[in-house]
């Protein structure tokens, strides 16, 4: 089980140091691009960006996600920038 916990300025610095594997770098953002989304709003202003630290039950960080949302609608929203940090993540190669 994991608990997501907003991320905010006492976490934050942490959340930067949590990296994917190097297999996975291609397909998915780094914490630093996905915050900078909650300033920049590339999407346009429509968009709400809400980053999340991801944590263990005993308090440790393994890894971010955002959730985006087009506040327009009350049916367009998904994940963004998903990662368990690569020294607690066992990758394998599922392609066939």
């Amino acid at each position: 089980m994991v608990i997501l916990v907003p991320t905010t300025r006492k976490n934050w610095q942490a959340a930067l140091r949590l990296h994917v594997d190097a297999q996975q770098v291609d397909y998915v953002p780094s914490v630093a691009v996905s915050l900078a989304k909650v300033s920049i709003r590339p999407d346009g202003d429509a968009y709400v960006y809400a980053p999340f630290c991801v944590y263990t039950f005993d308090q440790t960080l393994v890894g971010f996600v955002m959730v985006t949302a087009d506040e327009t609608t009350s049916w367009s929203y998904w994940l963004n920038g998903f990662l368990i940090d690569g020294s607690r993540a066992k990758v394998t190669d599922w392609r066939p």
